[in-house]
């Protein structure tokens, strides 16, 4: 979901698709709260906020909710004030990664060159696939139709000759629309916009543009270009590219996520370092289900802290091997909570994010004869099962050792595997470490 601003004056008819609209922007409209309307059509109508609690933040508003000015990213006490009719539901993070794959599967039917950029949200290049289709308006349609059929949610497409093009397109369609832009029209839709519509250009990057008289794109595409590099650096070249449809960007169907978190943020500030501990514990089970549920391992850790004061520090360490297990991040990510901690400040908030991702079949995952010593106890932290006792070694000295070292580490596996089926099938809270849910004083 963008919340770029939108300028209604550029809604309207550019032209028919021509031979260079070949990229398409998926988007769909309001995701989480789709969703969870397509779940519950009792919510239909309704105004919806997904969020958490009053110190949460927004993750997704209804269309009814944001007509009070209810967005994404807005805290929830804010959202509260102005919507205080609105129904608020937890969200299902297990549930909108379910029904992405399945928007993601019905794009690839489309076309194989896709390159998904978040969980709701993908570039489509149709270069090789047009001549199956009678124009590329057919393909738009068709998209939206499949979505809202077979999930009963919505999307948005835009059409262009580019990634800048098409994502700006959708953007200006939603909600359920759809906006060709031709080639012959891209330099006039952008330089139509309000200078924020632009990727790259945040609040700061705003106000600096203005303050130099510059407050949309065809004023930014008017401004001399070495002015802009003095402003902006690197960034004002590129916004100057941009102000004149200048994006040679390809779609990446092999796009590689670079880092998979999670955070929490705290009903109240917590202090206590075993509250804390408990909820890192959760914090790395939940990354490691998901690297294991796409197939990566992570290299290194990083670990935020938001105090009560709002200073937020981040600490980061590379792991001894790869690993997509939850014992091995959360060793590493104790030591992070602990230096992030500056005197042992009140928390507000703690995330956790694996970084360095690798292909979880490329790197493999080898125990050690030093792990597991016949007659020992192996606690598996990610496994239901808890423990079990090392096998006593065969009384052949060259294959006993690592029989067992086999029989152990395989045991650890299917018991992993196991625990992320219960996952998948009842949500990720099904199943945790006995250490992330006990209460506190227990």
């Amino acid at each position: 979901m963008s919340n770029a601003p939108r300028s209604a004056s550029v809604r309207r008819y550019w032209g028919p698709a021509d031979a260079s609209c070949s990229i398409l922007h998926v988007d769909m409209d309001a995701f989480f709260a789709a969703v969870e309307i397509a779940d519950d059509p009792h919510l239909r109508g309704k105004k919806l906020i997904v969020g958490g609690r009053e110190r949460s933040v927004v993750l997704a508003a209804s269309y009814e909710a944001r007509g009070n000015g209810v967005h994404s990213a807005m805290p929830m006490a804010a959202a509260r004030r102005l919507c205080p009719d609105a129904t608020i539901v937890a969200p299902r993070m297990e549930r909108y990664r379910e029904v992405s794959r399945q928007v993601m599967a019905i794009l690839h039917d489309i076309t194989p060159v896709v390159e998904q950029v978040s969980v709701d949200e993908a570039y489509l290049d149709v270069t090789s696939v047009r001549k199956h289709w009678a124009d590329v308006e057919s393909m738009a349609r068709a998209i939206r139709e499949r979505v809202s059929e077979q999930l009963s949610i919505t999307c948005s497409v835009g059409v262009g000759p580019s990634k800048l093009i098409a994502k700006l397109a959708s953007t200006h369609s939603k909600p359920n629309g759809l906006l060709v832009i031709p080639a012959e029209s891209k330099i006039e839709f952008v330089q139509a916009l309000p200078v924020k519509a632009l990727p790259g250009v945040g609040d700061r990057t705003a106000e600096i543009l203005h303050s130099r008289g510059i407050d949309t794109v065809r004023e930014l595409s008017a401004t001399n270009p070495d002015a802009l590099r003095y402003w902006l650096g690197v960034t004002g070249s590129l916004l100057f590219d941009l102000s004149w449809a200048r994006d040679l960007r390809p779609v990446e169907p092999s796009r590689v996520e670079q880092s998979i978190g999670a955070e929490r943020t705290f009903a109240q500030d917590l202090v206590a370092s075993a509250e804390l501990d408990r909820h890192l514990v959760d914090l790395a089970h939940r990354v490691a289900a998901q690297l294991r549920d796409k197939e990566f391992a992570a290299t290194s850790v990083t670990v935020k802290v938001k105090s009560s004061t709002m200073a937020v520090v981040s600490r980061s360490r590379s792991l001894p091997a790869p690993s997509d297990r939850g014992g091995d991040i959360v060793e590493v990510a104790r030591k992070l909570l602990r230096a992030a901690r500056e005197g042992g400040a009140a928390v507000r908030l703690i995330g956790l994010r694996a970084e360095g991702l690798r292909s979880a079949r490329a790197v493999g995952r080898q125990g050690t004869l030093d792990e597991l010593q016949p007659g020992s106890i192996v606690d598996c932290t990610d496994s239901p099962a808890r423990s079990f006792a090392v096998p006593p070694a065969s009384t052949d000295v060259d294959d006993g050792p690592a029989k067992a070292l086999d029989h152990s580490v395989d045991a650890i596996d299917r018991s992993i595997e196991a625990l992320d089926r219960v996952r998948r099938r009842f949500g990720g809270g099904a199943l945790a470490p006995a250490s992330s849910i006990l209460h506190k004083g227990k």
